[in-house]
Formats: C-alpha cells, sequence, structure tokens
C-alpha cells in the first residue's frame, strides 16, 4: 500500500503544483477469476446468473481497504487533489455483482463494461467540475475586504 500511495503521489503531486486540479477514481471491487468473455452463450441464453459472481460489500470492501487508504493518504496533501468512491453506484449496501439482470457491469474481474461505465459519466463530469470550480477559486486573489 505504501507504494501505490507513493506512487500516486508522484504522478498528482507534480499536476498539483502546475496549477492543474486530479480527481484519483478509488479502486473498484473486484472479482477474481471472472471473465464475461469466457462463458458460453447458451449459458448466458439460459440463465445470466450462472456466469455472474456476487461478493459480500462488506467483503469487497476489505478487499479494497488497503487501496483506498492509500489513494486517500497520496491525496491528503495535495490541494487540488479530489478522490472519487464509485463502489455505491457499482454495489448495493449488501452486495456486489458483475451484473445486474442481464446487464453486465463487469467485462472481467477488475475491468466495467464500457455501456455500465458510460452511466456513471455524470459522476465524474460532477467530480471533474468540483475540482475546476475548486481550482478557480483558489487561483483568484483575493481583494482587501472581501475575507
Amino acid at each position: 500500500a505504501r507504494a501505490w500511495q507513493a506512487g500516486i503521489a508522484k504522478v498528482i503531486e507534480p499536476w498539483a503544483q502546475g496549477g492543474t486540479p486530479t480527481v484519483v477514481v478509488h479502486t473498484v471491487p473486484h472479482f477474481n477469476a471472472f471473465d464475461a468473455r469466457l462463458c458460453p452463450t447458451f449459458r448466458i441464453l439460459a440463465n445470466i446468473d450462472h456466469c455472474g459472481l456476487q461478493l459480500a460489500r462488506s467483503q469487497a470492501d476489505a478487499n479494497r481497504q488497503a487501496a483506498v487508504q492509500a489513494e486517500v493518504a497520496a491525496v491528503a496533501g495535495v490541494s487540488l487533489a479530489r478522490t472519487l468512491d464509485l463502489a455505491d453506484d457499482i454495489c448495493t449496501r449488501a452486495t456486489c455483482s458483475t451484473n445486474r439482470g442481464r446487464t453486465w457491469l463487469y467485462k472481467d474481474g477488475a475491468h466495467l463494461t464500457v455501456p455500465f461505465a458510460l452511466t456513471l459519466a455524470h459522476r465524474f463530469r460532477s467530480a471533474i467540475g468540483a475540482a475546476l470550480d475548486r481550482q478557480q477559486a483558489q487561483s483568484q486573489p483575493s481583494r482587501p475586504g472581501t475575507e
């Protein structure tokens, strides 16, 4: 986790020093040994749940805890950097799943499908917009009597 933290800090600090805001997206829940592309079509057609996997949300959060903590720590000292956690968009309070009904969320154990990722675009727009607003507020000089 220390190497991950140091690596993230090394990447985002020069951006911040140059005045560029950064959004670090937290590691998504992972499903080891899952690959939707390896599920035979007849199984998908018969019952997609035979191909998908579920994981208790508590276990998914525990599995990614060290990475998330490292990402938070790396960003903590960088004024123009923030994090974005998509776990609540991917999982329910109780479970994380590779699919919702007939919709695949994951293409493999660690990567979201493009169609599902596109449903998260509003979250990225919001996070990037907030980071740009913060950057603009920090770059404006204070005027006497406005503090």
